[in-house]
């Protein structure tokens, strides 16, 4: 414990200002200090200053006095000093939060490529049936304007014209091209020259 008198203790922290404070407060590394300034001048162990001791002294009463000081040594002003040690996160922790988001990005990108490939796959497979269909709805057109074409050649006295104007009505209709194969041969004449005759007003 720092003892003094207020008179005498205040003239000295006038020059020692970090003291300021320390009248009748206990000082705790007063023993340490004490076995390390007590050694025997004479064998000049543990010797020191008393400049020595006076720093020393006022570095210890200085870490007492507050958790947190102000100095101003070497330009430094305004800096506060802590006992406390910063708060650092764990380099950890910040690795594992990118590692986390990466491989939410990661995984969304995934789900994203999957979507499309889903989505690609199913306009092929439609559109492999539309044209399939659509190979076989060619395909038996062809084999239907050749029956039809087939059968009015065996038509007498029908010029090429005819066969085509005939052949393309009696094909392009479902109904007529059915009537057409179910007809018999003398029938099928009349029928020709009814779809010429037609033919001819509409054109």
């Amino acid at each position: 414990m720092v003892q003094a008198e207020k008179a005498v203790f205040d003239l000295w922290v006038k020059t020692h200002p970090a003291a300021k404070g320390l009248r009748n407060k206990p000082f705790p590394h007063y023993d340490t200090l004490l076995e390390i300034f007590g050694k025997d001048r004479a064998n000049r162990l543990g010797t020191t200053t008393p400049v020595a001791k006076e720093e020393a002294i006022e570095a210890a009463a200085a870490n007492e006095c507050n958790a947190s000081t102000q100095f101003d040594d070497g330009g430094f002003e305004g800096i506060e000093v802590s006992s406390a040690q910063p708060q650092r996160s764990p380099a950890g922790v910040s690795q594992v939060g990118t590692s986390q988001h990466k491989r939410k990005s990661a995984d969304g990108f995934a789900r994203g490529i999957i979507e499309v490939s889903s989505s690609i796959k199913k306009l092929v497979d439609e559109t492999m049936v539309y044209l399939d269909r659509l190979g076989t709805a060619l395909s038996e057109e062809s084999t239907t304007k050749k029956q039809v074409a087939k059968e009015l050649q065996k038509i007498p006295r029908l010029t090429l014209t005819e066969v085509l104007d005939a052949g393309k009505d009696i094909s392009a209709d479902t109904y007529m091209y059915a009537v057409f194969f179910n007809l018999p041969d003398d029938k099928r004449k009349e029928m020709v020259a009814e779809v010429l005759r037609r033919h001819t007003r509409m054109g």
